[in-house]
């Protein structure tokens, strides 16, 4: 609290994948002294109603997570999980109603009814934003002060999550790597809805490891 930062975006890459048309927004954060704090990058959908059409018409679900792979012979996997988590309406709404608290009042996909029906949703959905940051929740919980200072990770997200949809993750440790010069381990995360039994986000963090 009190610190002043400074945030720089810039539109680092734009590409088109099974009929989306997607721009990848780079967001770097410095502190006063002009040292790096975080680096965000995130891809968006542009041209979603199309796409949700397109999609219903050829009744494609997306791509299913891809299972971590086995441990190797003598290394027990440890797999941690977390929830289940209901995500409600009134999670989403206030979370968009603390951004609109700094950029101003504006109807979207995440507060706005009208606006998600009329772009063929069955609801809101929560922000992307929202959703990694319940992700950074739990691995902080776990990893406590290891997780915050040099930790990085990097999600799909499968499917969008609407009021209603019951979540648990899981993390599991699958190698030693090395980030940030320092020892790390990779973490397979997953994440369910439980209602459904599918998956709605997978991909992979990486926790810097301790000095000694």
């Amino acid at each position: 609290p009190g610190d002043r930062i400074h945030v720089t975006g810039r539109i680092a890459d734009k590409y088109e994948r099974r009929g989306g048309r997607y721009a990848v927004f780079e967001m770097t954060t410095v502190d006063g002294d002009g040292r790096l704090i975080c680096t965000v990058r995130n891809s968006m959908l542009l041209n979603f109603r199309e796409v949700v059409t397109q999609r219903r018409e050829t009744q494609a679900d997306p791509p299913a997570a891809s299972a971590p792979e086995p441990a190797k012979a003598g290394n027990p996997v440890v797999a941690v999980s977390f929830g289940p988590k209901s995500l409600t309406r009134d999670d989403i709404v206030a979370f968009y109603a603390a951004e609109e608290q700094v950029y101003g009042p504006h109807a979207s996909l995440h507060n706005d009814e009208a606006a998600a029906k009329a772009a063929g949703l069955a609801d809101i959905i929560a922000p992307g934003r929202y959703s990694l940051g319940l992700m950074s929740c739990l691995l902080g919980s776990l990893h406590r002060g290891r997780w915050l200072p040099g930790a990085r990770f990097s999600v799909v997200f499968l499917r969008n999550l609407l009021p209603g949809v019951v979540l648990r993750a899981t993390a599991i440790p699958r190698e030693r790597s090395r980030l940030i010069g320092r020892p790390a381990t990779t973490i397979d995360i997953t994440c369910m809805d439980e209602r459904s039994g599918l998956p709605v986000l997978s991909g992979t963090a990486e926790l810097p490891g301790r000095d000694a």
